[in-house]
């Protein structure tokens, strides 16, 4: 028989659809292989070969290589079927719960970064007795309004259009992966200059590029949001309303990052300034 030929009708949205759920689960996938599934594999090839290779059980040595071995491999058991049960949830779930997946992601490396960069900030460098108290709460506020931002995308009262195709879909991960990018290269280019006294103009103009990078990564990651939400409801339409409220949900949001970025960029140029000075002089 022959293969019967598509509908020029159909727009081909179900396959692209289809294409975006399969990358997201292939990535997942690929990632308990490598990270989980060849570990727990090696492990057990490890604890085979020292068992055959022990001439006396009682040894003591043995037994404790024997229990750390069967630890480990207790442990990677438990994370691959936790990881291996999620892959199974992410399959049922929605284009909009993959994206709001790694939007909460990224909630959480901030929230592990604000820990870090307090940490840094409470050290005893004693170049840094010269970096200005204003900067280091700048900092913070940028660090604290980019975790608000990823939160709050990752609870929205609204939805992704049903007509999204896998492109969009792609282009609108691209985005936030940008923004998030760009607060991670904040991030380094801040400890840097904390821990170090061989600062560069060069390396505190990255510092202020990167601030600058930041606002219109957010700006862009927001303009395309909107460009493709859809309300909750079907018979509520799309109007101009929800456009709306689209921007009344993230106007505090932008408003605190813009801000914050602000205070940053001053702190800046308040505590850095002088070493551009010297260096043209």
């Amino acid at each position: 028989m022959k293969t019967p030929l598509p509908n020029p009708s159909h727009d081909g949205s179900l396959k692209d659809l289809k294409l975006f759920r399969m990358n997201h689960l292939l990535v997942k996938t690929n990632n308990i292989i490598r990270l989980k599934l060849c570990p727990l594999l090696d492990a057990g090839a490890t604890w085979i070969l020292v068992w055959d290779g022990q001439n006396d059980p009682n040894d003591s040595e043995f037994q404790i290589k024997s229990v750390n071995i069967r630890k480990k491999i207790s442990r990677l058991a438990d994370e691959t079927g936790i990881l291996i049960d999620d892959v199974i949830e992410s399959s049922t779930s929605s284009d909009l719960a993959i994206l709001q997946e790694g939007w909460r992601e990224s909630a959480q490396k901030s929230n592990k970064i604000l820990k870090d960069f307090s940490e840094i900030l409470n050290g005893t460098h004693a170049w840094r007795e010269r970096v200005n108290q204003s900067e280091q709460e700048a900092n913070l506020e940028v660090e604290k309004a980019h975790e608000t931002c990823a939160q709050q995308v990752g609870q929205l009262p609204f939805t992704l259009d049903p007509g999204l195709n896998s492109e969009e879909l792609d282009s609108l991960r691209q985005v936030t992966f940008a923004f998030d990018a760009g607060i991670r290269r904040l991030f380094d280019h801040l400890c840097t200059v904390y821990v170090t006294d061989e600062n560069t103009p060069s390396e505190i103009e990255a510092l202020r590029k990167n601030i600058q990078l930041s606002i219109c990564s957010l700006e862009g990651f927001l303009l395309v949001l909107a460009f493709h939400i859809a309300p909750l409801h079907a018979a509520a339409g799309r109007s101009a309303a929800l456009q709306r409220d689209f921007k009344a949900w993230f106007l505090p949001l932008k408003n605190s990052f813009l801000v914050a970025s602000t205070n940053l960029q001053d702190a800046v140029d308040s505590c850095f300034g002088y070493l551009e000075d010297s260096e043209s002089d």
